[in-house]
Formats: structure tokens, C-alpha cells, sequence
């Protein structure tokens, strides 16, 4: 699985695939093998054989709880309904994406499928809609920035209060080498 998503990432794309069905074929319950053969036959121009391990992977990820992985899946049909002109999918899988039970928790899927949708729309000509997604994704972002933000600021106390510590055990322990030498 990960030379997979490598390759892919390199756009060595025979490789990828290579890597993708080796990796299919000894764990065929895991819904990011899907998900990245689905990438990869995408990136191939096979639009078929990428809907088909979009679609294989849903239930898995289902059925472990992998929510990342059904936005991911979602959006990246979404974008293939989209490249194929079926406009009505793309905004259906846009919409599965967005809303996705645990996916509350993955804000970077959520963003991508409102962006996503607010350009949909707009290309279309649907202002409002457009409009909506639009907000929605800068709404989205601005939630992720905050919760970044307070981790930041909650990482700073933490270790402010792993230095005050350290500190402190620095000066007793030079306490009691003072001590040890005033024995001696």
C-alpha cells in the first residue's frame, strides 16, 4: 500500500499500480487500497476500473469505521462524475462527502468536497449554491485554523510546563551536588 500512494504521488503510474494490486491482493478488506487503486485508474484515464475500487472500497470503510477514507472516496467520485460530465453524481458524492457520519472530524475532506462543490456550482452558473459551498468551505477552514490555533497554544503551555519542571529538577539536583560537596 505505501509504494502504492509513493508512486502515485511521483506519478510513476505503472509502478503504482503494480504496488496497488500487489498490495490488493494480500489484504482485500482494507478500504485505502481501494481508494488508491482508484486514484491511480483515474490518473490512468479509466474511469471505469476507478469507479469500480471506489465503489468496492465503500463498504469496508464502512464496515471498520474508516470515515477518512469514505470522504476521501466520496470526493474523488465526485470528481470523476465530474470529469465524465454526470454533473448530478459529482454533486450527490460532492454532497456524501460533506455530510459523512465521523467525517465531522476530518475537516481537510469536508473542505476539499465544499471547494469542490462552490466550483461545481459556479460552473454551472448557480451563484447561490455556489455562494453556499463557497462560505461553507471558508467557514470550515477558519474552524480548522482556530483548532490549530488552540493545539499551537496548548503545545506552548505544555512545554513551558515540561522547561519549568526541567528547571526545577536541574536546581535540586544542583542542590544536592552542593550538599554532597559541603559532606565531603
Amino acid at each position: 500500500g505505501n509504494l502504492c500512494v509513493i508512486y502515485e504521488r511521483l506519478n510513476r503510474l505503472d509502478s503504482a499500480l503494480y504496488y496497488g494490486l500487489q498490495s490488493y491482493d494480500q489484504i482485500k478488506d482494507w478500504s485505502g487500497i481501494y481508494l488508491k487503486l482508484g486514484t491511480v485508474y483515474t490518473k490512468l484515464g479509466n474511469p471505469d476500473s476507478a469507479l469500480f475500487y471506489y465503489r468496492a472500497g465503500i463498504p469496508y470503510a464502512k464496515q471498520y469505521f474508516i470515515y477518512i477514507d469514505l470522504v476521501d472516496i466520496y470526493n474523488k467520485m465526485s470528481e470523476l462524475f465530474q470529469s465524465t460530465s454526470q454533473i448530478d453524481s459529482a454533486i450527490y458524492y460532492g454532497n456524501k462527502s460533506i455530510i459523512q457520519e465521523g467525517g465531522l472530524s476530518y475537516s481537510e475532506g469536508r473542505i476539499r468536497a465544499a471547494a469542490h462543490l462552490a466550483n461545481l456550482y459556479d460552473s454551472l452558473g448557480q451563484k447561490d449554491s455556489s455562494l453556499k459551498y463557497y462560505k461553507l468551505s471558508l467557514e470550515l477552514n477558519k474552524k480548522m485554523f482556530d483548532r490549530q490555533k488552540i493545539r499551537e497554544a496548548q503545545g506552548l503551555a505544555f512545554n513551558e510546563k515540561v522547561h519549568q519542571q526541567e528547571l526545577r529538577a536541574q536546581k535540586e539536583k544542583e542542590k544536592s551536588r552542593i550538599r554532597m560537596y559541603g559532606l565531603l
